[in-house]
């Protein structure tokens, strides 16, 4: 077999009702789980049943923040092992993730928050000094840590 049908042959079958992102992976979990599904430079490897793991605490985390089917959620996080599982936790919830390049300052993060009308960001601490300055008039209401320790609302 190619290594092209080796890669692709576990996401050959059809989308229907059961293909979303969240039931993949959790096929994956349960078919696989010991096989590698994210790996990081510096930072280690997820399994897949680590990742559904992983993403469902997320999930989990997120709901209790506020966060619900339908809401956008922006991530203002590093390319990390946290990027996949802040979006399979929105997944999960029916909620969106909006990435938002984590180089943006000013305007153009303003910008960003406002057009993705978004009420949520999930961050990386390195990046509160440069969200808080442009937070008024964006529309959002929580600030959620990356590390799934801190929650702020915002007045």
């Amino acid at each position: 077999m190619s290594m092209r049908d080796q890669v692709l042959r576990p996401w050959a079958h059809p989308l229907d009702s059961a293909g979303t992102l969240p039931h993949l992976v959790q096929a994956h979990a349960q078919a696989t789980p010991d096989q590698l599904a994210f790996t990081s430079i510096g930072q280690g490897s997820l399994t897949w049943h680590t990742l559904w793991e992983q993403s469902r605490r997320w999930a989990g985390w997120l709901s209790a923040a506020g966060v619900a089917r339908g809401d956008r959620v922006v991530t203002l996080v590093p390319q990390s092992l946290e990027s996949p599982l802040a979006w399979m936790g929105c997944s999960l919830l029916g909620a969106v993730d909006v990435s938002v390049n984590t180089d943006f300052k000013g305007e153009w993060l303003r910008n960003a928050l406002t057009v993705s009308a978004a009420r949520h960001v999930v961050l990386a601490r390195r990046f509160l000094d440069a969200l808080l300055p442009v937070l008024p008039g964006s529309g959002i209401e929580h600030l959620l840590g990356d590390d799934g320790v801190f929650v702020f609302e915002v007045h």
